[in-house]
């Protein structure tokens, strides 16, 4: 499964791994030579060697991370720690994967309430891993509306929104070249579809 020539092959569990039960992503995509195709797309990205100034974009967000918490030390506030480190991560991976931070450390908030979310819906995903069926079923146009949609205002549903909009600028004819993770991507042929779908995944 993730040695050469393995004899393993991905199980269904690996379906509940969609974040579009319609697409799947790198982490779900079973069938072995379609993942082989789409892994040589997106390796030089993942390892960091197309992204430009990606040692100096981790220290400008230590440097919020750490006026974030010096904020914190000249107060009496009572500080979690825990989510703090979230909100770290997650302005990393967004400004290493397309450019840009989300803004946790600089609005010291749950951009989107994305965690709140991401937290409530943990339990479900674990749901259809191991009841794979239930992908199959999220994905019938007559249940689609019980998912989170980009017309959401917040949660996973305004995620959906970013990626697909981030993705749109990679895209046409006034596209955006950028050396970062999803500009490596595109340029080793990623479609607009996978983008989106592996923006997701990133985040």
């Amino acid at each position: 499964m993730y040695d050469v020539r393995s004899d393993y092959r991905r199980s269904s569990w690996y379906d509940g791994m969609r974040f579009d039960p319609t697409k799947d992503n790198l982490l779900s995509l079973r069938n072995e030579e379609a993942h082989k195709t789409l892994r040589a797309k997106m390796a030089a990205g993942y390892s960091g060697r197309e992204v430009d100034g990606l040692e100096l974009k981790v220290d400008e967000n230590i440097k919020r991370f750490m006026d974030l918490l010096a904020k914190y030390a000249d107060s009496e506030e009572v500080l979690d720690l825990g989510r703090k480190v979230q909100y770290f991560t997650l302005d990393v991976i967004s400004e290493i994967a397309f450019g840009q931070p989300f803004g946790f450390l600089e609005t010291d908030s749950d951009v989107y309430r994305y965690i709140e979310t991401t937290e409530r819906t943990l339990p479900m995903v674990m749901v259809t891993t191991v009841i794979p069926v239930l992908v199959k079923m999220l994905a019938s146009r007559f249940l689609r509306s019980a998912l989170p949609s980009e017309t959401d205002l917040f949660g996973f549903g305004r995620v959906i929104r970013i990626a697909k909009a981030v993705a749109a600028e990679r895209f046409g004819k006034n596209r955006k070249v950028q050396n970062d993770m999803l500009g490596s991507f595109v340029a080793h042929g990623l479609n607009q579809s996978e983008a989106e779908s592996e923006i997701l995944l990133q985040m």
